[in-house]
Formats: structure tokens, sequence, C-alpha cells
């Protein structure tokens, strides 16, 4: 994975800077492109690769929205999470308290261990913001 170097300030202490690694995405991987893939690995139809797809998020979603975790091997498991704000009394937290809704994504042993494996290797002039 390639990976530029970037200048940031400290945003409490705007005269203190420090470089920090980022990492280069090379493009962004379309659903076309992925069916794409599936279907020439699969020898599927492409549109039986697509409508297979796009139902497999569509139930993912549905499951995240009820409030259940999901697995997929060897990818691993997927689950919404958020933050509320804190109050004296559990009464007083309410959905308005509710906040910063994010996806969360575990990765499964198989892929932890390639990401141990994965190599950097610095792509581009450092980047002063």
């Amino acid at each position: 994975m390639k990976y530029t170097t970037i200048q940031r300030a400290n945003p409490q202490d705007r005269s203190k800077v420090k470089w920090y690694a980022r990492p280069i995405i090379e493009r962004r991987v379309r659903m076309k492109e992925i069916t794409d893939e599936v279907t020439l690995l699969t020898e599927l139809r492409f549109r039986m690769v697509r409508k297979g797809l796009l139902t497999l998020f569509d139930v993912i979603v549905r499951h995240l929205l009820a409030g259940r975790s999901v697995t997929l091997r060897p990818f691993g498991v997927v689950r919404l999470s958020f933050t509320s704000d804190g109050h004296e009394a559990p009464e007083h937290i309410t959905p308005e308290h509710i906040r910063e809704l994010k996806v969360i994504i575990i990765p499964d042993v198989a892929l932890k261990e390639r990401l141990r494996n994965l190599q950097f290797e610095l792509e581009q002039e450092p980047i002063c913001e």
C-alpha cells in the first residue's frame, strides 16, 4: 500500500507541527467493476451477480438498522455504533442525545493476518498543510 507524509499543526497549539503518514487511495472501485470481476471469476451472468450483490447489501443494511451485527467471513463483523452526551441520571438520556452514528468493521482473523503482512511504500513528496 502506498503512502505519503503530511505535516499538520497541533489543534491545541498551532505552533507545534509534526509529520504523519497518510494512505494514498489510488482510486475508487465502483460496483460495476466489482460485478465485472465476480462475473469473470465465477462465470455467472452480470445481471445475476449484480442482483445478488445488491440484495446482499440490502439485507446487511436491514440487519444493521435492526441493531444486529453482521458476520461476513472472511471479511469481518460489521455493526453500528454511536456516542451520546453524559447525564447524571439514565432517565435524562433521550434519542436527541445520541450522535456520531458510525459503521464499525472488525476484521476477521484471516483479514487481520493479511493486514499484518501488508507492505508499505512511500510514494510522493511530503505535503504541507
